[in-house]
């Protein structure tokens, strides 16, 4: 005996929500944070400096610099990352359905949800940085910025900031 169509678009429409579904909140969830880690990126760089190097003054500088971002019009870069919130939801809804009481074997149960479990959390993150990369801040692309600031950093052009301001004339003849 066929079944019913109407059932089998019904199931096929249900499938397609249990999945798209939670992939649209998930990168949801990813551009919320990563609008939030931007606008409050002062206050990330405040208390990581602070844990990394205490008593820095360039901590507090940078803190100062980067809290012009808490008003910034900050567009988070969609796109780029809902494949991986697709297959974070694809992952998720294969582990833990509800397993079949015929089969036997209780671990095989088991691995695709200790598998979406470990799993799920880090597409999440890299969907995350991905929208942080993408994100536009004024109209700037934030990975673009980030790069470009690793470029000069790496250079040592900024090492002149930390210079005692007695050798800080030497420094900028040279």
């Amino acid at each position: 005996m066929k079944p019913d169509s109407s059932a089998v678009r019904s199931a096929a429409r249900f499938a397609v929500l249990r999945i798209l579904l939670p992939a649209v909140l998930m990168q949801g969830a990813a551009a919320l944070l990563s609008v939030l880690f931007i606008r409050r990126l002062d206050a990330v760089v405040r208390v990581i400096g602070e844990a990394a190097a205490p008593g820095e003054p360039l901590i507090g500088d940078l803190s100062r610099i980067f809290s012009a971002l808490r008003t910034a019009s900050v567009v988070p870069g969609l796109l780029p990352p809902f494949p991986l919130c697709l297959a974070a939801a694809c992952l998720a809804a294969g582990g833990w359905r509800s397993p079949d009481p015929e089969r036997g074997d209780r671990l095989r149960r088991w691995i695709p949800a200790v598998l979406s479990a470990l799993f799920v959390p880090i597409l999440f993150l890299a969907a995350f940085f991905l929208t942080l990369w993408f994100a536009d801040v004024n109209g700037v692309r934030f990975g673009g910025v980030v790069s470009s600031l690793i470029r000069t950093v790496r250079s040592g052009a900024l090492d002149s900031l930390t210079a005692l301001p007695v050798l800080l004339p030497e420094v900028i003849c040279l």
